[in-house]
């Protein structure tokens, strides 16, 4: 795994997940396979090989790709999350970089990727003024998102969001800087002779369950719950467990919800 010898990277806070990421994060054997095959087929229908991840993480799109023979570089700013993808591969490049400080050349690579990522960095639009810079005419763009249909269970995280703001007054989940990462995409991109379109390329379902919920909850899996203060969580982890049990019916009932993948692909002309 190669890192800059002097890295001025400081707010690594996906260092204290890394550990557990795959594990709350990771799609099944199926989803991924159906998420690396069509991303394979957009690169290969845009004459791209070599491709620079943003945000990369523990390479949970990354490895994918590098299986299926591309030349994966990627950057980010948790060191954790970086060992952990280097135990994975060590033939995908990483660096230690801020997604609007991009360490390249103009034209470096075929493709930029962004997966469930420019809703959490700072300046989502520096971010990608910045990957333009790095990727060639005729190159593509590609930010992945996923989403799911309305089911009746999401009422508990809405409510668990509802419970970390009536006992500490944050707001919980980013609502605002989410929906606007998306659009920020085809506004930065769209005076630029950029032809753009979106394709959903895989579908599964998910199981969940109150227990599980709970667990991670407990383990602060997500980043909503790393500012919440240690002796505000047993408050939360309570009221927020027996209003989940009456949505779902039981610790252990499960919920299924059906997923999808999409791509907004953003082809640069030549």
């Amino acid at each position: 795994m190669n890192q800059p010898s002097q890295p001025s990277i400081q707010a690594n806070n996906y260092d204290r997940v890394a550990h557990l990421y795959d594990s709350t994060r990771g799609l099944s054997i199926e989803a991924e396979r159906q998420v690396g095959d069509g991303l394979a087929a957009i690169l290969e229908e845009n004459g791209a090989r070599s491709v620079l991840e943003v945000g990369i993480g523990t390479g949970r799109i990354a490895v994918p790709l590098a299986h299926r023979g591309f030349q994966l570089t990627g950057i980010d700013i948790s060191t954790e999350m970086l060992r952990t993808l280097g135990e994975k591969r060590r033939d995908i490049r990483v660096l230690l970089a801020e997604s609007s400080a991009l360490p390249f050349r103009p034209g470096s690579f075929d493709a930029i990727l962004f997966s469930h990522i420019l809703h959490l960095v700072p300046d989502s639009r520096a971010a990608i003024r910045a990957a333009i810079g790095c990727v060639r005419a005729g190159g593509v763009l590609l930010n992945c998102t996923h989403s799911y249909a309305p089911y009746p269970e999401q009422r508990a995280g809405e409510r668990l969001n509802e419970i970390i703001r009536e006992v500490t007054g944050q707001n919980g989940w980013a609502h605002g800087h989410r929906a606007s990462a998306e659009p920020a995409f085809a506004e930065v991109l769209g005076d630029s002779g950029v032809t753009f379109e979106t394709r959903e390329i895989a579908h599964w379902t998910d199981v969940n369950t109150v227990r599980r919920e709970v667990a991670r909850l407990e383990s602060r899996a997500n980043s909503n719950t790393w500012a919440i203060p240690a002796e505000a969580m047993p408050i939360i982890v309570e009221r927020f467990t027996a209003e989940a049990v009456e949505i779902f019916g039981g610790m252990d009932v499960a919920s299924r919800a059906v997923a999808s993948f999409r791509v907004n692909i953003a082809r640069l002309p030549r």
